[in-house]
């Protein structure tokens, strides 16, 4: 079986992730949910993605959400975030185990992407050495996107950043 590599660069939004669900209403919950399934944890070399999708994929198992029940999911995330972090991969055993000791998922940074700027791929069996891409440095191009979405967005939801954000896949 082959393997993916993608990595790509965006401009996108990062905020706090106990920010973003205590922002949690009845008129944007929709659109909060949407942003913590496309975002992801700041993350370089820990576990914290692996667990975050878990605790989203086990609350949100269904699409559609009655809106009576948003209180009720709201309290759900704030208490699954809380209460989960990182994981602790022993090496020669493969057991693993909850690791609260870099913080749980509550105080992470969840980066948003919202405009790939450039991105590459890599694939085959066994993949080693160095690829790339590039794209022309457009400082303009940068600062309408910034302006774009930080109006986008202003309305919205509070206490985000407008980020680069590098983005790095395996699997």
């Amino acid at each position: 079986m082959g393997k993916s590599e993608t990595a790509s660069v965006s401009i996108g939004l990062q905020i706090t992730l106990s920010t973003l669900v205590e922002q949690i209403t009845k008129s944007n919950y929709n659109f909060i949910i949407e942003f913590l399934r496309k975002g992801f944890i700041e993350d370089e070399n820990s576990y914290f993605n692996e667990v975050y999708s878990t605790v989203l994929y086990q609350i949100f198992d269904e699409p559609e959400i009655d809106i009576s029940l948003i209180e009720e999911k709201k309290n759900e995330l704030i208490y699954e975030f809380k209460n989960n972090g990182t994981l602790y991969k022993e090496k020669f055993s493969n057991n693993v185990t909850k690791d609260l000791s870099d913080g749980c998922l509550y105080d992470q940074q969840l980066l948003i992407p919202c405009q790939v700027i450039l991105c590459t791929d890599r694939w085959g069996y066994d993949r080693y050495g160095t690829n790339g891409n590039m794209c022309d440095l457009d400082l303009n191009m940068l600062s309408t996107m910034r302006n774009k979405i930080d109006e986008k967005y202003k309305n919205m939801i509070n206490g985000y950043k407008i980020v680069l954000i590098l983005k790095q896949c395996s699997g």
